[in-house]
């Protein structure tokens, strides 16, 4: 039994992944995929395999309901969501996300036994734009709980509880749980510079037809907010939040440059961290 187990991370097109990708090929009896919000959009989300995580309790059994002959997809970009972001869901006394891979791994071989193939998938982006597009995306912590995911009392930039997107660390992570080889890390920015580069990687890991891939992502967008200059709307349109400013970004560059620079050196004649803006 083969299962690919996506992490995320969060802000990163993985409600593309699932739903416009991975969903029809499932359907079609391609791969199995298993993700919250599959079949029913209203599910509650303490149903979520990374809530249940979060609650030190173990992924609900039917989650897990794998196929000897298929590829196993279990996707759920809140296995990487930041502390800072699900104490306002379950309290402070919370599992560390970082811990969620071990934890997967044991509960599938509790559930399998050893002779099961396990491989993780991330998807990475620069934590300045990914920090800002959840800042979005979870603006109603603001507007209805006075909850500012980002800023403290003073206006100022405030990234405690975000460590979980130290992605250098999260590799080694990853590297240490299910071994180096059975770890594959995409960038979003590939994706929106490189398309076919991007999506050629992309089959080889879930062994897809590239053109099936392209076609996919090409065709279904997932959970794009409206834009004008300057910044995006809420998903509702109530709300306009401009970009955060060139100061904010650099402080949020700050924040994560040490883990940068050894991201850089992992990934050094491949990509350029500093053009696509980690660093």
């Amino acid at each position: 039994m083969k299962i690919i187990v996506h992490f995320g991370f969060p802000k990163t097109g993985s409600s593309t992944l699932q739903f416009g990708l991975f969903k029809p090929l499932s359907e079609d009896g391609q791969l199995l995929l298993s993700t919250w919000r599959l079949n029913d959009e209203n599910e509650s989300h303490d149903r979520r395999p990374s809530s249940q995580l979060f609650c030190r309790k173990p992924i609900l059994d039917e989650y897990l309901n794998f196929d000897d002959e298929k590829l196993n997809i279990l996707s759920d970009e809140s296995f990487t969501a930041p502390i800072k972001l699900r104490v306002n869901n379950f309290g402070h006394d919370i599992e560390d996300p970082i811990n969620f891979p071990k934890l997967i791994k044991k509960q599938l071989i509790d559930k399998f036994g050893h002779d099961i193939e396990i491989q993780a998938f991330i998807t990475i982006r620069n934590q300045s734009k990914q920090i800002y597009s959840q800042y979005v995306e979870e603006y109603n912590l603001k507007r209805y709980k006075n909850v500012d995911l980002v800023f403290d009392e003073q206006g100022n930039v405030d990234l405690n509880g975000f460590d979980i997107y130290k992605y250098d660390e999260y590799i080694n992570t990853l590297n240490s749980v299910f071994s180096e080889e059975n770890v594959s890390v995409l960038f979003f920015e590939e994706w929106k510079n490189n398309f076919d580069e991007f999506t050629l990687k992309l089959s080889e890991i879930f062994d897809i037809e590239h053109e099936i891939v392209k076609k996919q992502l090409t065709n279904n967008h997932v959970n794009q907010k409206p834009k004008k200059d300057g910044g995006y709307f809420t998903k509702d349109g109530k709300d306009f939040i401009p970009y955060f400013s060139n100061e904010d970004m650099n402080k949020i560059k700050d924040y994560f440059y040490e883990d940068n620079l050894k991201l850089q050196e992992r990934f050094n004649g491949k990509y350029d961290l500093k053009e696509l803006g980690y660093l």
